[in-house]
């Protein structure tokens, strides 16, 4: 599904937290009367399904499988000392706000692993122009949102089988 403010779907100037995102998936799922689902989610996506696995259960998920995830906790604490320090959302947001375009072809290699088998550079320029396409204003919603979420209580309540595949060559989440 495409999230609120990115591809085709509308963009509104609320509703990207967490739990409205989780919201917007149990909706699809709703509105389609999908049942026994395989829920694949990646990047950010982890966070929604995540949220939603533990909010709603199994329901109508029979099983999930999270690729690159961005779960469970991003933002250094006393219990995740290894996490992206206080201040990295703000410095972020700042370089975007100066040269979005720019910081993002300079990310390329951590979000699109270059630097193991090849990825062809039409792929990275594709994946660019993808974000690129999501305005600045949501950009700004979803990382603070990504830097701001802790899922360790909606993951330790997952009953689904779940399938995590995380590379070690993601340095946008390590």
């Amino acid at each position: 599904m495409d999230r609120r403010g990115h591809g085709r779907s509308d963009v509104p100037g609320h509703g990207y937290d967490l739990d409205t995102l989780a919201d917007d998936l149990a909706g699809v799922l709703e509105r389609l009367d999908l049942h026994d689902v395989t829920l694949v989610a990646h990047s950010m996506g982890t966070l929604e399904a995540g949220r939603h696995l533990g909010r709603q259960g199994g329901g109508r998920v029979g099983r999930a499988a999270f690729l690159g995830a961005m779960t469970p906790m991003l933002t250094r604490s006393h219990d995740n000392p290894h996490g992206i320090p206080a201040g990295y959302t703000e410095g972020v947001l700042a370089d975007l706000r100066t040269d979005r375009p720019g910081w993002f072809h300079a990310a390329a290699p951590g979000y699109f692993a270059t630097a193991g088998p090849p990825v062809s550079e039409a792929i990275v320029a594709d994946g660019v122009r993808q974000i690129l396409a999501t305005p600045l204003a949501v950009q700004a919603r979803c990382f603070r949102t990504i830097f701001g979420s802790d899922l360790r209580a909606d993951l330790a309540a997952v009953s689904v089988p779940t399938l995590v595949l995380h590379g070690d060559a993601d340095r946008s989440a390590p």
